[in-house]
């Protein structure tokens, strides 16, 4: 049978104890190494006296170094191996090409493409003017000889103070009154074939003053129609056509190609 509460004793109550503080932490001291070699110098870093003055052989002060105070060959290119100088590293390669270009001025590639990109404004130049620089005697070569691989025609040379009248005859037609036949040969004289010019009759009479005049084209006054645009050089044509007498007193008449 459980026991009654009342029955059990009533102790009061305890004080709590106080809580125990922490000790302090104590610094920990550094650890101590004991060198393992002896702290005293070494043999090799102890100094030597230097020999006095009397002491020195002048024979060995120039006699070359001895074995032992020469470097050895694996030291020195151990040494020179490790700090190679900046001279020594290969340049980049663009690097290498621009201080080329600087040193030999403009590359070969460059120099051609800029005379090319130049010759070609000067065709190009040309060609536009062709017409006006066919109709110089020094440039209508040049024009000739661009236009002979390229699809461009050169205009015809025009001189007509170069046509030459060989013969010349202007006569009544007879049993047709008031009718003159004209007759002549011409001779293209220029160093070029031309254009067939046109002829400017002018009859007049024995004081020179001028009774008529007329512009007549090649197919009007040529005996025969032209076979081509132009007239070569050296090449003669026969001049046969008849006109209308202006005046019973023309006497005398003028040949004039223009």
């Amino acid at each position: 049978m459980a026991p009654d509460a009342s029955a059990v004793p009533a102790f009061p109550p305890s004080p709590l104890a106080p809580t125990p503080e922490p000790a302090p932490l104590q610094a920990q001291a550094a650890p101590v190494f004991i060198p393992l070699t002896p702290s005293g110098p070494r043999r090799d870093d102890v100094a030597e006296p230097a020999p006095e003055a009397d002491d020195v052989d002048p024979d060995a002060a120039h006699a070359p170094p001895g074995p032992a105070e020469r470097p050895a060959p694996d030291q020195a290119q151990h040494a020179t191996g490790d700090a190679p100088t900046a001279s020594a590293r290969p340049a980049p390669r663009f690097l290498a090409r621009r201080s080329g270009m600087a040193a030999g001025g403009l590359d070969r590639r460059e120099v051609a493409l800029a005379a090319g990109l130049a010759v070609l404004l000067v065709v190009q130049l040309l060609l536009a003017d062709r017409e006006r620089l066919a109709g110089i005697a020094a440039w209508r070569p040049v024009v000739a000889a661009l236009c002979t691989p390229l699809p461009c025609s050169v205009p015809p040379w025009r001189e007509p103070s170069a046509i030459g009248v060989a013969q010349r005859d202007v006569r009544p037609v007879p049993g047709r009154p008031g009718v003159l036949q004209v007759s002549a040969t011409i001779r293209n004289e220029a160093r070029w074939a031309q254009a067939w010019p046109r002829l400017v009759l002018t009859l007049s009479d024995l004081d020179g003053r001028a009774l008529g005049m007329r512009a007549f084209e090649p197919a009007e006054y040529l005996a025969a129609p032209p076979t081509d645009i132009t007239i070569a050089s050296g090449q003669e044509a026969a001049i046969r056509m008849e006109i209308v007498e202006p005046s019973p007193r023309a006497v005398a008449f003028n040949f004039d190609f223009r």
